[in-house]
C-alpha cells in the first residue's frame, strides 16, 4: 500500500515531463550536454516509478 498522495505524484511527473520535453528539444538542437543526458536517463526512471505508484494506487 502506498502511503504517497496521488496529487502529487501526479504533479511531480508532469513536471518531469515537461522538463524531458525541453530536453529533447535541447537535444533536436544540438545544444544538450553529456550532463543533460544523464538528468533525462534519472528523471526517466523517475517517471517509470511514478507511473507504477499511480496505477498500483488506481488498482487498489
Amino acid at each position: 500500500m502506498q502511503s504517497s498522495d496521488p496529487k502529487n505524484s501526479r504533479g511531480e511527473l508532469i513536471q518531469l515531463l515537461e522538463r524531458q520535453l525541453e530536453a529533447l528539444q535541447k537535444e533536436c538542437f544540438g545544444a544538450a550536454t553529456e550532463s543533460d543526458l544523464q538528468e533525462y536517463k534519472g528523471r526517466r526512471d523517475r517517471i517509470g516509478k511514478l507511473c507504477d505508484e499511480l496505477f498500483e494506487q488506481k488498482s487498489a
